[in-house]
């Protein structure tokens, strides 16, 4: 059974693995709040992508599942103001419940 700990824990293992190549300013908390993505986000796109990178690959190291974060009809489209850790623990969750 997947659960969302687990996804939180994950994640927070790499907003870790992020902040050790991101500038000092740009350095993520590991909260559910925090905001990863949108205007009020402290990262810049190379942060952003470096934090998605390292969630995918730990999601699938995890639980030997495939997920894209990125791309068409996913979490991040045009319409995206705002994404905060717990939005994509929740978005996470959901599509690794469709794929079993």
């Amino acid at each position: 059974m997947i659960k969302k700990d687990k996804i939180i824990k994950i994640l927070f293992e790499a907003i870790e693995e992020a902040n050790e190549i991101i500038s000092s300013e740009q350095q993520l908390e590991k909260s559910e709040k925090t905001i990863i993505f949108g205007i009020e986000s402290k990262l810049d796109s190379l942060g952003f992508i470096s934090l998605i990178v390292a969630a995918e690959q730990k999601i699938e190291d995890a639980f030997k599942a495939e997920i894209s974060l990125l791309g068409k009809d996913t979490i991040i489209s045009e319409n995206t103001k705002l994404l905060t850790i717990k939005d994509l623990v929740d978005y996470i969750f959901r599509e690794l419940n469709e794929q079993k």
